[in-house]
């Protein structure tokens, strides 16, 4: 699908419909992209629909203090060292989870189709709050 500029070529079908009455709500038409002023003139691009991940990797690792970490750093694994391997009988359940994504795709949208729920920051920190307040009241605080 292109962002709208004035390099790209709009699609012909019903789409170009869309664009025309997207555009029109903010009072904007295509030639308006074409500016004299350089800072204002937009090229426009094209992004992908759907783009499909590569190097997959994922296990499912048991845990019970919420503290210690289930991922290590980038710039640990530079330094080689062991990802954490969690607990046997831990009382909580992690997916960890790597992938790699073209240029212009986001991984929050990704996770968000897997898992069907909001991937926002705010919605997270509330999730993440909630688990500590949980671990913190069954007394897994040690």
């Amino acid at each position: 699908m292109p962002l709208p500029g004035q390099s790209i070529t709009y699609p012909t079908h019903g789409a170009a419909k869309w664009y025309d009455e997207e555009l029109s709500k903010d009072g904007i038409e295509k030639d308006m992209f074409n500016h004299k002023v350089k800072e204002y003139f937009l090229s426009g691009a094209y992004r992908k629909v759907v783009s499909k991940p590569s190097n997959i990797e994922w296990d499912i690792v048991r845990y019970t203090d919420y503290r210690k970490p289930l991922l290590i750093s980038d710039v640990d694994v530079l330094d080689k060292k062991e990802r954490p391997t969690g607990e046997k009988d831990g009382k909580y359940t992690a997916l960890r989870i790597s992938f790699s994504l073209p240029s212009s795709s986001y991984a929050t949208v990704a996770m968000r189709e897997v898992m069907k729920c909001d991937m926002s920051s705010t919605n997270q920190s509330k999730l993440g709050d909630l688990h500590k307040l949980e671990c913190e009241g069954a007394g897994d605080n040690s």
